[in-house]
């Protein structure tokens, strides 16, 4: 009966640790855009140190705008899930810690922030900063093995042929969230 109980409480307590702060988490793209616009345009006018700060706070920036939930996950996660954590959404977990499910989970940047980052700089117009930022295809969440892969494979910063062919060369198969359920349930109820 105690372990019942133990069971019945973590499981509680883990749905309530994933209650999130905000109702959405959607972010205001245009103020985002309007800030890294500003942004470019001071980087071409300071130089020295000031230019390196305002280089280094752009990249942070930029990291804390990319910060969304994922939209894809790597199928070996979500296998991962459904076999250990059937109850947990794993489109909902958070990045921190990073092994809290038994699994350390590695919340990817698909495009490079540096990618990001060039197509950015690259950007003369508001209107063209923006169109950098809808081209940008999110995070991941994928194993730390299936990272290694990725490193190894030499895509940690640069994907020429774009982030599915690095995938692809690892054997990482993505999911969305409505495909994931699909899945679950095939899973589930064979």
């Amino acid at each position: 009966m105690r372990e019942l109980i133990r069971h019945i409480l973590r499981e509680h307590t883990q749905k309530l640790t994933e209650a999130k702060r905000f109702v959405t988490y959607e972010m205001n793209d245009d103020s985002f855009a309007r800030v890294f616009h500003l942004f470019l345009n001071e980087l071409k006018v300071n130089e020295g140190f000031s230019h390196s700060k305002m280089k280094y706070a752009f990249n942070r920036t930029i990291r804390m705008w990319t910060l969304k939930p994922p939209e894809i996950i790597s199928k070996n996660v979500l296998d991962y899930f459904i076999i250990n954590h059937p109850n947990i959404n794993p489109f909902k977990v958070n990045h921190r810690p990073r092994n809290k499910y038994g699994i350390d989970l590695i919340f990817e940047h698909t495009t490079p922030i540096s990618t990001l980052l060039k197509q950015l700089e690259q950007s003369e117009t508001l209107e063209q900063v923006k169109s950098a930022m809808n081209n940008y295809s999110g995070l991941c969440i994928i194993s730390k093995e299936e990272d290694k892969c990725l490193e190894r494979g030499g895509y940690s910063r640069k994907r020429p042929q774009g982030w599915r062919q690095a995938y692809d060369s690892c054997g990482i198969e993505v999911m969305d969230e409505n495909q994931y359920n699909t899945y679950k349930q095939e899973k589930l109820n064979p």
